[in-house]
């Protein structure tokens, strides 16, 4: 009688599974990655030889496209040692365009993107030239009829 280890063995390793293979393979190179770069990471996938990775903001691309070659270096010492990802050549890093944002317990949460108009358009208008009067007057009406919309 076999063992339930020896048939998940077995399971896992027919064609079917392969995909399963693949999602753990990118999962240990995302948790072997430092903790200040893998909370930012949102989602990792490969296509042919090169690795996307997709992070929450522009600024940790930049960040990353600076660490490239570390990263690339860990990459390469995962691909010695463990044998996995051996076909990845280059990394692709790019940001995504829908807002998130990761909370303390590492789950992403989508940001709101609209925020309540905190002003109640209470300023003084002082301006001389009668253009920029008309401008600041039109801001203020745009305040107002925000906060009337918003309470609605």
């Amino acid at each position: 009688m076999k063992s339930m280890k020896n048939i998940i063995t077995q399971v896992s390793n027919l064609p079917l599974f392969e995909k399963i293979d693949y999602i753990q393979n990118i999962n240990l190179f995302k948790e072997k990655l430092p903790k200040t770069i893998k909370r930012h990471i949102i989602h990792m996938y490969q296509k042919k030889h090169k690795l996307f990775i997709v992070v929450s903001h522009p600024a940790i691309r930049v960040e990353l496209n600076h660490k490239k070659q570390d990263i690339m270096f860990m990459l390469k010492l995962l691909q010695e040692h463990n044998k996995i990802l051996t076909d990845v050549q280059e990394l692709v890093i790019f940001n995504t365009n829908k807002p998130k944002v990761i909370n303390n317990n590492n789950t992403i949460i989508r940001m709101k993107k609209h925020f309540d108009e905190q002003s109640k358009a209470t300023f003084i208008n002082q301006l001389d030239d009668i253009v920029l009067y008309n401008k600041l007057e039109a801001i203020r009406e745009a305040i107002i009829e925000g906060i009337v919309l918003t309470n609605k």
